[in-house]
């Protein structure tokens, strides 16, 4: 009885110094990566709380083999129009016959640059029917922010707007947006709830198939089809575009940020 009682406090120690570890990681994380999330911020409107929010979810706090050896911290995959370093992992690219094939990333000089880089996917006019309604959020509202992200089908995790929040709100991340607290949730901005169209995008790769995306992004074929007026085999670098909503909603969305230098790029999410 007595070395199980030894046991359970020295699991009980094990476990709790894990915790504060990795709370430290968070942490040092967060003190690195302000700065530039407020810079940016200041820049183009996305909130330094978002930014911060999703370098620590995709990069796995820093320690993602793409932020360690490729200073990427969010994911973002090569495009037609990248000509810098390269890096490959398996992600969520199917190629021939549906198997999985390892995804092209970005490799950065250093972790400033891809959190620039973030910024102008975000800004990316090409992009703009998708992501450009976000600019007319407030830069303090988290909240309509990580909702408009996971609406306008930035990531497939069907719980990436919780996650943001959970992490903004767990290491009050809201105070470098300026804010003296976390927001309450029943002063989220009516612009999320009034979309009723988000338009989605995807440039063919090596291998694709029609039925391989549409299984990518658990569509009927036929919608690619006709939302893209198909009547030959789709090529690479093709992009296909389609709705996840059959609305009639023809409203614009405008960023107020147009005056921004930005560098046009093609990146898959």
């Amino acid at each position: 009885m007595l070395n199980m009682m030894r046991l359970l406090l020295i699991y009980m120690s094990f476990t709790s110094t894990i915790g504060l570890t990795a709370q430290a990681d968070v942490q040092d994380y967060i003190y690195t990566h302000k700065d530039i999330a407020i810079e940016e911020m200041h820049r183009t409107g996305i909130p330094a709380s978002i930014k911060l929010a999703q370098g620590l979810l995709e990069s796995n706090i820093g320690q993602s083999s793409l932020s360690k050896i490729g200073n990427n911290h969010f994911g973002i995959k090569c495009g037609n129009s990248w000509q810098g370093k390269e890096m490959y992992k398996e992600d969520d690219d199917y190629g021939a016959n549906n198997q999985l094939t390892k995804s092209c990333f970005r490799v950065f000089e250093s972790a400033y640059d891809s959190y620039v880089a973030h910024s102008e996917f975000l800004l990316n006019p090409r992009k703009s029917y998708r992501y450009g309604f976000l600019f007319s959020i407030p830069s303090h509202d988290y909240i309509s922010w990580a909702k408009g992200l996971k609406k306008a089908g930035y990531a497939t995790d069907p719980h990436y707007a919780e996650k943001l929040i959970s992490r903004i709100e767990d290491y009050a991340l809201y105070q470098f947006d300026g804010s003296s607290g976390p927001m309450a949730r029943v002063n989220v901005s009516n612009i999320i709830n009034n979309i009723k169209d988000i338009t989605y995008s995807h440039i063919v790769q090596i291998g694709e198939s029609l039925q391989s995306i549409a299984e990518q992004y658990q569509l009927d074929p036929n919608i690619l089809i006709q939302s893209n007026n198909i009547h030959s085999p789709i090529v690479v670098g093709q992009e296909l575009s389609w709705s996840k909503y059959n609305s009639n909603n023809d409203a614009t969305f405008k960023t107020s940020h147009q005056k921004l230098h930005t560098h046009a790029s093609d990146t898959p999410d």
